[in-house]
């Protein structure tokens, strides 16, 4: 995937464009189709309903299946399987009911998250690895004693990093999808609006995939030959077992003194944190990673969590809801709260960075989902 570079065209010249009717010229849109197969008479085409937009977009999220790792060991099993991002076995079943846990749910058209009730079996999996790959690269963690080696870190980040790039993949078809329907039956000038607002989503979601392949490539040493020289780490380690766990890809701008670390313009140039929380034998663990050359960003920000003793607690929760929608949460543990801490909790997953916004007044009291005890950098 290379990085992209968005041609941003002003509407008179998309006027002038389809005046002239040039059906067998690359579309304005961007698209890379001809005119005539792309927004020739697109607003006497007939709007897509709800449903039918919503049914088209689960079958994305169920077609895409492919091994991630397969461009670097073309040896791949011939089963794509359900891969958990987080463990089922190890992880997830510890916080589950019935086994179920709550997850959240990102609505793309109304753009809305939602919590709802997911079975472990189906919780936290995408179709990003073949059988031998995801049992190969992935049996440090899941069928060794964990002792937080430095292989044991690294594919715990590695897999967040497989997950994102997965997620990626979905998104930017997604948007091409509606790039083809948004706009049908719309007049020109809310079709060009569109088109240009999703243009700007596909490149930002291409650069970020960009960047993601660029660390995939970069760690893929260290993944063959079992070092880690490629990334550091900060393992915090809990009084108990904590009642939200999670896996992700984040790139906070501010840390949690409020003091900015960098600016998202470029995707490309962006800094990461992997982000994992997890249970071994009964023991909970929050576990942030960055790259070795990002060592300064990792640093700062994870520092930053620990400024103050009596907020640790709640800068660890604040970390994991604010940056992440790859969490899931204890059904006894949410079902507990009180109408007002779910409300203040929902503030949290809802939040948007912002400059303008004091990150420690978003953060609730709740030190029983998440007790620190310890943390340590490796």
């Amino acid at each position: 995937m290379k990085s992209t570079v968005c041609k941003v065209k002003t509407f008179l010249e998309v006027t002038n464009f389809s005046s002239n009717n040039p059906r067998n010229k690359e579309c304005w849109c961007g698209s890379g189709k001809k005119f005539k197969k792309c927004h020739l008479n697109k607003e006497k085409m007939t709007a897509l309903t709800i449903q039918e937009e919503q049914d088209y977009l689960k079958k994305i999220d169920k077609d895409l299946k492919l091994c991630l790792f397969n461009k670097f060991e073309n040896s791949c099993s011939k089963d794509i399987i359900k891969a958990h991002s987080v463990s089922k076995e190890l992880f997830l079943r510890k916080i589950s009911r019935n086994n179920k846990v709550y997850s959240l749910k990102m609505d793309m058209i109304k753009h809305k998250i939602s919590i709802r009730d997911t079975g472990i079996n189906e919780a936290s999996i995408f179709y990003g690895f073949c059988n031998k790959h995801d049992t190969n690269l992935f049996k440090d963690f899941e069928m060794e004693k964990f002792i937080a080696s430095s292989n044991q870190l690294l594919k715990i980040g590695y897999r967040s990093l497989c997950l994102e790039i997965f997620k990626k993949m979905i998104v930017i078809k997604k948007y091409n999808f509606f790039k083809e329907t948004k706009d049908r039956g719309k007049n020109l000038l809310d079709q060009y609006n569109i088109q240009m607002d999703l243009n700007i989503e596909i490149e930002f979601n291409k650069n970020s995939l960009f960047k993601l392949e660029k660390i995939q490539n970069l760690l893929h040493n260290d993944i063959l030959n079992n070092t880690s020289k490629e990334m550091k780490h900060c393992l915090i380690t809990l009084e108990n077992p904590q009642k939200i766990l999670c896996s992700s890809i984040i790139s906070p701008e501010f840390n949690f003194n409020s003091e900015r670390l960098q600016k998202l313009e470029n995707t490309t140039n962006s800094k990461n944190l992997f982000l994992n929380s997890f249970i071994f034998n009964n023991i909970g663990y929050i576990l942030i990673s960055w790259l070795v050359k990002e060592n300064d960003y990792g640093k700062n920000f994870s520092n930053s969590i620990f400024s103050e003793s009596r907020l640790i607690n709640h800068k660890l929760i604040a970390l994991i809801l604010m940056y992440t929608e790859n969490i899931y949460i204890s059904p006894d543990w949410w079902d507990n709260l009180t109408d007002n801490e779910r409300k203040n909790l929902n503030k949290l997953i809802e939040y948007v960075e912002d400059l303008d916004k004091n990150i420690t007044l978003n953060i609730q009291d709740y030190p029983e989902a998440i007790q620190y005890l310890t943390h340590n950098f490796l």
